[in-house]
């Protein structure tokens, strides 16, 4: 995903979207264990902070500026439900 933003005044004006899923063989398999790992089972307040809706875990792997790798995970009962 890309995000191209305009900006005027402090204040986004336009924002351009680029995104593709990748599918499972093409997605990268970070080696190491995450960077950070944000995880909100409810919680609307940490939504709105960190942009990690409940239910969802986001997993950012690599440190480097450009080689960073970010998983989310949606968890029901335990199992994975959507990656």
């Amino acid at each position: 995903m890309a995000t191209v933003a305009q900006w005027r005044g402090g204040q986004i004006i336009r924002e351009i979207l680029f995104m593709r899923e990748l599918p499972a063989e093409e997605a990268p398999r970070p080696a190491a264990h995450p960077t950070l790992t944000l995880t909100n089972p409810d919680n609307e307040g940490l939504r709105r902070t960190v942009g990690v809706y409940p239910g969802w875990t986001r997993a950012i792997h690599g440190s480097a500026l450009g080689s960073r790798t970010v998983t989310f995970t949606k968890w029901e009962k335990g199992l994975i439900a959507e990656q």
